[in-house]
């Protein structure tokens, strides 16, 4: 198309490639994912919730999250929403606090006071 690879202004981009239509582009965020299977195991263990509990309470399957865990399996979507879970700890606070119910109090309380540390941590 005769422009840079690295051209980064859209006004060039859509002027060049626009031309020949909008659909002869396609606009994709670029987005890294930078949680690991290891931040995954270690939230889990932080909020002190076996596997079937940490399912339970931020809405994944179990199976799914054990398979991530031992490796079975990317994972993609479950790493996705921990993604969000891990930056954006009210969200968690949320899940929590409306799907807690079957978890012990003790349980309830620690992972309540470890993710509002986390939440006031990020502010």
């Amino acid at each position: 198309m005769g422009i840079d690879s690295k051209e980064q202004d859209p006004f060039v981009l859509l002027s060049t490639i626009g031309r020949r239509g909008p659909s002869s582009f396609v606009f994709s965020p670029l987005f890294d994912r930078n949680i690991t299977l290891e931040d995954v195991i270690k939230f889990r263990e932080l909020l002190g919730l076996t596997t079937r509990e940490f399912a339970n309470v931020f809405e994944f399957s179990q199976a799914s999250l054990n398979a991530l865990e031992r490796g079975r399996t990317s994972g993609k979507d479950i790493l996705k929403r921990l993604e969000i879970l891990l930056n954006f700890p009210e969200v968690s606070l949320d899940l929590l606090f409306v799907n807690s119910g079957h978890l012990a109090y003790k349980k309830r309380i620690n992972a309540r006071e470890k993710l509002q540390e986390i939440a006031k941590n990020a502010k």
